[in-house]
């Protein structure tokens, strides 16, 4: 069978063995080769070309994660304050050539500016601070800071899934115990021999309904905990010493950012991304 794409997951593992019979809401974790996210690698691919090869199909947990469009807004790390800071943020914002934005600061300073220039000088020579520090003393007034708050960069979202698995019989627990495994093997490197490590595989995870619970951004999974009997006061196992109770928590990072026209493309009546 040729590998599936993400609109035909192939669960090869499922808990509980009802999802595979019943029609239960589930959340699929289908797993796919790294490559490139953008940039095309050696063979001339990306990531958006390679299918999912399979998936783990889970019930779907009573709190799932919360999604958050995240952004980075800062300040300027630059001293903008006062008017010499103002005409620097001025001169930012225009379309002027770096040699006509050097001769505004160099040579055509305003006089508030250059007074500015004055303190610094003085309050540095003194030892009394910065021109703001000068100013106070001398005048009783400080410069404004000029504070902006400037777009820097959209940051990727980071999830996490909880899972809680009581198997019913040995063959549940059995498939409890390949699920944990395959999760750990697939997010894990490989060794190549020669003192290098093979990427782990990227997940794609989707909901099954998930125009109303929303869509993810293929993701790095950036840590696979299990911990048996989590909930027990006793330790207690099947006749295999497979434990009776087992948590699993998964932590993914999307490799890829959410732009306006990724959600835009989404279904209009859904909650896109």
């Amino acid at each position: 069978m040729s590998p599936t794409r993400v609109d035909l997951f192939d669960a090869r593992l499922t808990y509980p063995k009802s999802l595979r019979s019943e029609d239960l809401d589930f959340v699929d974790f289908g797993w796919m080769e790294y490559a490139p996210n953008n940039v095309p690698n050696n063979k001339g691919k990306t990531l958006s070309d390679n299918p999912v090869l399979g998936s783990i199909r889970l019930y779907m947990p009573e709190s799932t994660p919360a999604m958050q469009i995240g952004n980075s807004w800062n300040t300027p790390g630059a001293d903008l304050s006062g008017p010499y800071g103002k005409l620097k943020l001025e001169l930012a914002a225009r379309k002027a050539s770096v040699k006509e934005a050097g001769e505004a600061l160099k040579n055509n300073l305003p006089d508030a500016a250059e007074t500015q220039l004055g303190d610094a000088i003085i309050g540095r020579a003194t030892g009394v601070g910065n021109a703001s520090q000068r100013a106070a003393i001398n005048r009783g007034e400080v410069y404004n800071p000029n504070l902006e708050l400037l777009y820097d960069a959209p940051t990727l979202r980071e999830f996490d899934f909880q899972f809680n698995f009581t198997p019913r019989d040995p063959e549940e627990a059995s498939e409890i115990r390949r699920i944990i495994r395959l999760f750990k093997v697939l997010s894990s490197p490989a060794e190549t021999g020669n003192s290098m490590f093979k990427v782990p595989y990227i997940w794609k995870v989707r909901y099954r309904h998930e125009k109303m619970m929303g869509k993810f951004q293929p993701a790095a999974c950036l840590a696979v905990n299990h911990q048996a009997n989590p909930s027990s006061s006793y330790h207690s196992t099947f006749k295999d010493f497979m434990p009776t109770q087992y948590s699993l928590g998964l932590s993914f990072k999307e490799v890829d950012i959410i732009t306006r026209d990724d959600i835009l493309a989404t279904d209009p009546d859904g909650v896109g991304y």
